[in-house]
């Protein structure tokens, strides 16, 4: 019984961390390939899936962003402004997504979890 609590209690944390990590993108990536392809508990591979969609998506944003900035024309300050707050939206989404994971929610983020499913 006991072993089942902890189970349980790291599998949450796992699935927690999959979105925490993310915030260091490439390190986060990695953590969530390892936990969706080597874990076997269907709450953190479902979890370790999303986060690693979720911060695909999100990457190629950023990655995007930065083209504009490096390729692009010169950019005012109004373009810094939008990319910190993109940056800011991004740590909330990640953080709430932690904090859910952890308390054991079982959520889905509407565009992301459609490809995990199939």
């Amino acid at each position: 019984m006991a072993s089942d609590v902890h189970l349980r209690f790291f599998g949450r944390l796992f699935a927690a961390l999959a979105y925490l990590l993310l915030l260091l993108t490439w390190i986060g990536l990695l953590v969530d390939l390892i936990g969706y392809f080597l874990m076997t508990d269907k709450y953190v591979k479902f979890h370790s899936g999303q986060a690693f969609l979720l911060g695909g998506v999100i990457t190629i944003i950023e990655l995007l962003f930065g083209a504009v900035i490096f390729f692009g024309p010169a950019v005012d300050t109004a373009y810094y402004y939008f990319l910190y707050a993109f940056y800011a939206l991004t740590a909330i989404i990640y953080i709430g997504c932690a904090i859910a994971a952890f308390g054991g929610r079982d959520f889905r983020i509407p565009v992301v979890s459609k490809f995990l499913s199939k």
